[in-house]
């Protein structure tokens, strides 16, 4: 009913109105973009994926198979699995291109394992080393890739908080860049250049790639 004229709204007047609320509000509804990057490293059989979740860089390597017509691809698989790798890290040392940071994640292995979790705390203690000999595995541990990059390594294969160290960030603020999109375009080109030398030193580190049938 409409109130001013206490009369029954007809369809016709019914569509008019839905037509005109919604040229109104469309042009204030909210929009949602994302921006997913990949890095196609044809040199090396490589597809990086800049993603928060296994899910995000499947949709994305979706996207681009559809858009190239194909794009077979694989996980890496090591002869070492992450988790057996950085518990003897910790218990030993890491490889030389490699150091430790001071965050680790150590479970009783098991669905209901026990966690501990270490925050900014260096890991060469006597309470890592119990937790260790407790029978606890790593299943994150926080690396540095010589003095020029950082990161997370997840008992997955997953690389998480990739950040540059200090020499590479000076060696951004030397860049002659005339631009902000040629700063980034030289960064990005820096940050592929080092991922290109970083991901098959990992790679070694947990005994090369599982070699397929």
């Amino acid at each position: 009913m409409s109130k001013k004229k206490n009369r029954k709204v007809g369809r016709k007047e019914q569509r008019e109105m839905k037509e005109r609320i919604t040229d109104e509000l469309l042009p204030r509804a909210f929009t949602r973009s994302r921006t997913n990057r990949a890095l196609l490293d044809l040199a090396n059989g490589l597809v990086i994926v800049d993603a928060a979740s296994a899910a995000k860089a499947e949709y994305l390597l979706s996207t681009l198979r559809e858009t190239l017509g194909s794009l077979p691809t694989r996980l890496i698989d090591t002869e070492i699995s992450p988790a057996m790798a950085m518990t003897d890290w910790l218990a030993n040392e890491p490889p030389a291109a490699f150091s430790i940071g001071q965050d680790a994640e150590l479970k009783v292995p098991g669905d209901e394992g026990s966690i501990a979790r270490f925050k900014r705390q260096v890991m060469d203690c006597e309470e890592v080393r119990q937790h260790l000999e407790a029978g606890k595995i790593a299943t994150r541990l926080a690396l540095a890739f010589g003095e020029r990059l950082t990161f997370t390594l997840t008992e997955a294969l997953e690389i998480k908080s990739l950040a540059m160290l200090d020499v590479l960030k000076d060696e951004v603020k030397d860049m002659d860049a005339e631009t902000q999109d040629a700063l980034f375009e030289s960064q990005m080109a820096l940050l592929i250049g080092e991922l290109r030398g970083f991901i098959p030193e990992l790679v070694a580190a947990l005994g090369s790639e599982t070699q397929k049938a």
